[in-house]
């Protein structure tokens, strides 16, 4: 079996689409290497240059692909033109990536359904992972991780006051950092997550 695979990681913003693809590369003790197709300075050719000389054991990240591309036009090409990369030629590439052993690629997006289908199917998305915002057990897990001496009890009061599937990790995150050494804090005031726009 060669090693290689496409994952596509979807879900709104702050769900851990990012921390994923590190946790991923960190746990096999690959590279990453991130590519910006949006800057406005890279064309089809430039593209197939940077995946080919990738190094081995990389992860390739591509993120919100669906901000690059609407309906297989290029949102920078929309903006102004000059040099971008093209649909096809993110394809092709993408296709090329594929039979250099070694290497994974990822994707990201807020928005699966934006995407053309040409770019979902098996070869280059081999897998679609979500990502939803946070149910009662990520909450709770996540809780513990900041106050490892809380009791079942205070998770469970903490996980209580929250709707599940309503907050994104990244908000937690952030209530956790702010009140890390006030654990009662951080239980009683979690209800101010609800009014946290980011």
């Amino acid at each position: 079996m060669p090693y290689r695979r496409g994952y596509l990681l979807y879900g709104p913003p702050g769900t851990g689409k990012t921390s994923f693809t590190q946790a991923v590369a960190s746990a096999l003790n690959l590279n990453i290497c991130y590519l910006n197709l949006s800057g406005g300075n890279l064309d089809d050719d430039g593209l197939n240059v940077l995946l080919n000389n990738a190094p081995m054991r990389s992860v390739i990240l591509l993120e919100d692909i669906d901000a690059i591309f609407v309906e297989r036009t290029s949102v920078q090409q929309a903006q102004q033109m000059g040099r971008s990369v093209t649909f096809s030629g993110l394809l092709n590439a993408l296709d090329g990536v594929r039979s250099q052993e070694g290497r994974i690629l990822m994707m990201t997006t807020n928005h699966r359904e934006k995407l053309d289908p040409a770019l979902l199917r098996p070869g280059r998305a081999d897998m679609h992972v979500e990502l939803n915002l946070a149910s009662e057990k990520q909450m709770k897990g996540l809780f513990s991780k900041f106050f490892p001496e809380a009791t079942d009890a205070e998770m469970q009061a903490f996980a209580n006051e929250l709707p599940e599937f309503k907050i994104n990790m990244a908000k937690l995150q952030g209530h956790f950092l702010k009140y890390r050494d006030d654990l009662h804090g951080a239980i009683a005031n979690a209800k101010s997550l609800l009014d946290i726009e980011y």
